[in-house]
């Protein structure tokens, strides 16, 4: 509803040009900062969904929670307008249409009158010290009623606001007869809802709305939302037109065009008047004479020639141009049979304004007495200027930028803009998700037979036995002796066996050996390479922090030389043999249990007979770089792979309502 003509209490002025200081309107804040104002990153936003269409209802309008508890009210959004009002209990001439029951100041608990003198009372009309409004509207619609002040919801799911609106105690005209509750106020202007909550400073200074097609239904954000990248990366700025104190919001329109080509009105005639005003409020479109004329003629030039024209309007008060003989009259058949639109506005700083290429449905609304035939949208202004309403935004966003002082358009599948901008919010205010439970650590192995049974980790293992001593003719024993001469004469001839971990605590010692003998030059070749099964661990790096999720590392045995002396042990010449080759295949099969066995057997071949005196410092040599490289196999599980490991570990690093009036 625009309000060209609204006038105020005290009957002169266009409205917001109040008697009193726009700067006294200051409603408090239960948000504040620092020094009282906001920061950017404290600033709410919300997306409120729209109901209403042209063709049903003439307008869009969303659903405000007032009050506390809070109810329910539809109203009609008019950027038009500055006032936000809907029915009080106590109204004794308001329309019996309305869709929710009115507004009971004594049913909300957070309800408050606002008296004459408080700040809040922007109007000069005062009655039983209770501030009082009126507005009136060129179609010969008006509202009054007196202040109030209560919460209401953003819709963004935080704290209410405290907002002053107007309880109705009178309607007439189309406010009378409409069907939505009332009005919410989106001009500019200290009264304004966008203004209050501003200023309060929950959102900032800017709002955008989003009407859908025929079908309806569209989007109002409050604030500065989020928006989808395909939306956002296409919006185009034009200046808002600046003329003195008016709460109009006024565009830098710049041409018309139909078919690809501009109308041959230029900008001036465009902007006469009162201007190029955006109004959201006011059903259809006018312009001036001289390019309502040009437009018409375009249209039914373009159009296809086949279609009867001349058919009368749906409402006989108007002279509508319509046209009838469609088979089809979604958008996508109107663009078969009439022209799209353009409009262009003026950029900013230079650069390319917004253009936009419109279909059919954004000049033309639906017959809604013939199922045949549509009207055209647009009509004669005279010379007041042009007014932009709700049909020629649909599916257009259109954002109301007051910081900046600047509009933005881009054309928006409106129907659902106002869950995808919900669901932006939701994504980016929700918590990262917690980790997955663990799943439940796999059953122990099953304990191996003696030697001494062991548990995934291993124990840490003692050291290995020491290196048998050089052959002497003293002996602690004559069975002592028996048996290093028979060990030795096996193993003589068998390979020197591969070292392995050390074998459990050895017995007793003997008595001291007599002194090693001089050491031997090193073995003329390097020891054989790791098993496969240990190359990884061999070359792996230090392993990384450990998954949550992970078994935790056994603990790493202790580095332990092998000691001088060998403990001399008897065993016969083939359990000799068969646990050296024993010992060979359980080395390669990476078995704990297996290899502790396998320790105990060479111990005793490490007790061989003098020919092994030989060998030892070969062996020495060997067992030192396999215990070192096969360490880690023997202590780190395979889940510990580097790969694996990477993966478990986590990321670180989101009205005119049916009016034809050139104003309300």
């Amino acid at each position: 509803m625009s309000t060209l003509q609204s006038v105020d209490d005290s009957g002169g002025g266009v409205l917001g040009k109040t008697s009193k200081n726009s700067d006294d309107l200051k409603p408090p804040s239960f948000r504040r900062s620092l020094f009282g104002i906001s920061s950017a990153s404290d600033r709410r936003a919300a997306a409120l969904h729209l109901g209403g269409s042209i063709k049903d209802d003439g307008y869009f309008y969303a659903t405000l929670e007032l009050g506390t508890p809070p109810k329910a009210y539809t109203l009609i959004v008019d950027t038009g307008s500055t006032m936000t009002y809907m029915p009080c209990k106590d109204c004794y001439a308001c329309g019996p249409n309305h869709r929710d029951p009115p507004y009971d100041p004594s049913a909300s608990l957070t309800s408050q009158t606002v008296p004459c003198n408080s700040p809040l009372c922007f109007t000069s009309s005062c009655r039983s010290n209770t501030c009082h409004y009126s507005r009136s509207y060129a179609e010969s619609s008006s509202s009054e009623g007196r202040l109030v002040s209560d919460v209401m919801e953003i819709g963004d799911g935080g704290a209410s606001e405290r907002i002053v609106f107007g309880c109705e105690l009178k309607e007439t005209g189309e406010i009378y007869r409409q069907v939505a509750d009332g009005i919410i106020g989106l001009g500019s202007d200290n009264v304004a809802i966008i203004t209050q909550l501003e200023k309060a400073g929950t959102i900032d200074d800017a709002f955008a709305l989003c009407f859908g097609g025929f079908d309806g239904e569209g989007a109002l954000l409050l604030g500065k939302p989020p928006l989808p990248q395909t939306i956002a990366s296409n919006l185009r700025y034009s200046p808002r037109v600046s003329q003195g104190r008016s709460s109009f919001y006024l565009s830098s329109l710049s041409s018309i065009g139909f078919g690809g080509t501009s109308l041959p009105v230029s900008a001036t005639t465009l902007r006469s008047g009162m201007g190029a005003i955006l109004d959201s409020g006011t059903t259809f479109s006018y312009i001036p004479t001289q390019a309502f004329n040009q437009a018409r003629d375009a249209v039914q030039r373009l159009r296809t020639q086949s279609l009867p024209s001349g058919i009368p309007g749906p409402d006989p008060r108007y002279q509508d141009i319509c046209w009838g003989g469609l088979n089809d009259r979604s958008p996508a058949g109107l663009a078969q049979h009439f022209p799209t639109m353009s409009l262009t506005f003026d950029g900013i700083n230079g650069a390319p304004g917004p253009n936009l290429e419109l279909p059919p449905e954004n000049y033309l609304f639906l017959h809604t007495k013939r199922n045949d035939a549509v009207c055209f949208g647009f009509f004669d202004n005279g010379h007041s200027g042009s007014l932009l309403g709700g049909i020629t935004f649909r599916n257009v966003l259109v954002v109301y930028d007051r910081v900046d002082n600047k509009f933005g358009f881009v054309k928006a599948d409106c129907k659902s803009l106002t869950q995808n901008v919900r669901s932006m919010q939701a994504a980016a205010k929700a918590p990262h998700p917690p980790s997955p439970p663990c799943p439940p650590p796999p059953p122990p192995p099953p304990s191996p037979p003696p030697p001494p049974p062991s548990s995934p980790p291993p124990p840490p293992l003692p050291p290995p036995p020491p290196p048998p001593p050089p052959p002497s003719t003293t002996t602690s024993s004559t069975t002592a002796a028996t048996a290093e001469t028979t060990n030795a004469s096996n193993t003589t001839t068998t390979p020197p066996p591969s070292p392995s971990p050390p074998p459990p605590p050895p017995p007793p010692p003997p008595p001291p050996p007599p002194p090693p003998p001089p050491p031997l030059p090193p073995p003329p070749s390097p020891p054989p390479p790791p098993p496969p099964a240990a190359a990884n661990a061999t070359t792996q790096p230090p392993l990384p922090v450990q998954s949550p999720c992970a078994p935790p590392p056994p603990p790493a045995a202790p580095k332990v030389s092998p000691p001088a002396n060998n403990v001399k042990s008897a065993e016969s010449s083939n359990a000799t043999t068969s646990a050296s080759q024993s010992l060979l295949s359980r080395r390669q099969s990476g078995s704990a249990s297996s290899l502790l066995a396998a320790i105990v057997t060479i111990s005793i071949i490490l007790g061989a007979g003098y020919a092994a005196v030989s060998y030892i410092p070969k062996c020495k040599q060997m067992f030192d770089q396999r215990w070192l490289r096969g360490r880690y196999t023997v202590m780190v599980p395979s889940i510990h792979d580097d790969t694996e490991m990477a993966n478990m570990l986590p990321t670180s690093t989101g009205p005119g309502v049916n009016s034809k009036a050139v104003a309300d």
